[in-house]
């Protein structure tokens, strides 16, 4: 498997999430945290920023995306989301990032 390509999230961004949670919890964080995490700073942040109705699709499908602890992600109006990764290779010391993950999705080409 040495020298194949895979997206991932970010890893620098991972490692600072388990860092804080570690000495936050004094323990690793379940994989599936981030996503839990992610899904409350979510709701956060639509709640102080839309008014009225904050869960509104609008607000939901905003095309710029919210960050999260693995990267940027979006929702489209079909339904289907999207995220921004990283391109890691496997090598002989460990997973080496290739292409860094993006930070916006403008000029994405999805």
């Amino acid at each position: 498997m040495v020298g194949a390509w895979f997206a991932s999230p970010d890893p620098a961004n991972r490692n600072r999430f388990i860092s804080n949670y570690r000495r936050a919890y004094g323990d690793t964080p379940p994989r599936i945290s981030s996503l839990s995490y992610d899904a409350v700073s979510l709701t956060g942040t639509l709640i102080s920023t839309g008014g009225a109705y904050p869960f509104s699709p609008d607000l939901l499908t905003d095309p710029n995306g919210f960050g999260g602890v693995d990267g940027i992600f979006r929702f489209r109006p079909d339904g289907i989301s999207e995220r921004g990764l990283a391109v890691l290779e496997i090598t002989e010391e460990g997973f080496q990032v290739v292409s860094p993950a993006p930070d916006s999705f403008v000029g994405a080409i999805f």
